[in-house]
C-alpha cells in the first residue's frame, strides 16, 4: 500500500525557514539565498517520492485544478537531509508518497543429482514485482551468486530478488537447499573365476553405476597380483586368490555398499609344452607346482618359464 501526506504551502521569494508538522512526520523545508533550491530535513529513511503541483494566483484563490504538474528531484545528502531542486517561487502543493516495504520469503525444495531441478517460490510479494533467482555455494560470498541453476551435488542458497513497484520498495530473501548425491552400485560381472597358470593377464569385468574411484588389491599375490587403477590381473602361480574392488563416493554418487570381490582360483599346469634346452641364465623359472625358484635352477630337471614346461640337462 502506498500511504500519502500532503501538505500546501505558500512559498515566496521572501519566506524563511518553514516548518509543517503534520503528522507522522515533520517535514522542513529551508530556502537557499536565492531561493532556487529548498532543503528538506527529517525526512524518512525509506524510499520517497514527490509531486510538486504549480497553480496559478487566481486557481489558488478559487481552489481548481493544477495549471500544470512537473517531477522535481530529490537528492539525499550525506548529513541525511534531503535537497529539493528548482522549487519555484510561488503556491506549491507538495504531495509526499512513502512506499511501503515487502515481507519476503523464498522456499525451494532439494532434489537428487540427475533428477529435475525444483522451482523456488517466493510469497509476500504484494506487489507484483519481476523475481529473479540467483545461486550459490552455501556459505560462499554474495558475489558469487548467479543465475545458473546448480547441478551438481552439494549445499547452495537461492537468492530472490524482487523489483521495486509503484507502491513498494525492491527486496530480497534467501533460503539453503541440498541437491543429494545418487544411489551408486558395483558388482563384478563373474563372481569366480578358473585359471590355469601360465594364462594370459585378464580382467573380470566391474559394473560401476556411478562414477567414484575404484582401487583394485588381491589377498594373494603369490596367486595373482592386480592393477590397482586398471583391475588387469597377472598369474604368479598356481592357488586362490580374492580380488577386491573398493569404491570411494564421488562428487555426485553414493555406494552403501562400497566393495566387490570375486574369488579366482589358479590350477598347476600340466604336460609338457615345446619343452626345449635353454640356458637357465636370465630367466625367471618355476617349479611344476607353480612355486617361483629362488635363483636360478640347480639341477636337471622340468621347469616352468613363461608359461610353459622346459627340460634343463
Amino acid at each position: 500500500m502506498k500511504h500519502r501526506f500532503l501538505y500546501i504551502m505558500a512559498l515566496l521569494l521572501t519566506v524563511a525557514t518553514g516548518a509543517w508538522a503534520q503528522d507522522p512526520d515533520p517535514i522542513d523545508l529551508t530556502p537557499s539565498a536565492d531561493g532556487t533550491v529548498w532543503t528538506l530535513s527529517t525526512m524518512p529513511e525509506y524510499d520517497v517520492e514527490l509531486e510538486v503541483t504549480y497553480y496559478t494566483d487566481e486557481e489558488v484563490a478559487e481552489m481548481e485544478e493544477a495549471a500544470y504538474t512537473e517531477g522535481v528531484e530529490l537528492t539525499k545528502n550525506p548529513d541525511g537531509t534531503w535537497t529539493l531542486a528548482a522549487t519555484p517561487a510561488f503556491d506549491v502543493e507538495l504531495e509526499v508518497e512513502y512506499k511501503a516495504d515487502l515481507t519476503l520469503t523464498v522456499n525451494i525444495e532439494g532434489w537428487t543429482f540427475g533428477a529435475t531441478a525444483n522451482t523456488p517460490a517466493v510469497s509476500g510479494n504484494e506487489g507484483s514485482g519481476a523475481v529473479t533467482f540467483e545461486y550459490k555455494k552455501k556459505g560462499a560470498a554474495d558475489d558469487s551468486y548467479s543465475t545458473d541453476v546448480p547441478t551438481d551435488a552439494g549445499e547452495y542458497t537461492v537468492r530472490a530478488t524482487v523489483a521495486e513497484t509503484d507502491d513498494y520498495v525492491d527486496g530480497t530473501a534467501t533460503a539453503d537447499f541440498t541437491i543429494a548425491k545418487a544411489a551408486a552400485t558395483i558388482s563384478y560381472e563373474t563372481a569366480s573365476v578358473s585359471k590355469t597358470y601360465g594364462d594370459a593377464d585378464f580382467t573380470n569385468d566391474l559394473t560401476n553405476t556411478g562414477n567414484g574411484t575404484v582401487t583394485y588389491t588381491s589377498n594373494n599375490e603369490s596367486v595373482a597380483t592386480v592393477n590397482s587403477e586398471t583391475g588387469l590381473i597377472h598369474i604368479v602361480g598356481s592357488g586362490e586368490a580374492t580380488i577386491t574392488a573398493t569404491v570411494a563416493d564421488g562428487t555426485n554418487y553414493t555406494y552403501a555398499t562400497k566393495t566387490a570381490q570375486y574369488s579366482l582360483t589358479v590350477e598347476a599346469a600340466t604336460g609338457i609344452s615345446n619343452a626345449k634346452a635353454v640356458s637357465a641364465e636370465n630367466a625367471n623359472w618355476y617349479d611344476l607346482s607353480g612355486r617361483p625358484l629362488n635363483g636360478k635352477p640347480t639341477k636337471a630337471g622340468v621347469y616352468v618359464k613363461n608359461g610353459k614346461k622346459v627340460v634343463i640337462k
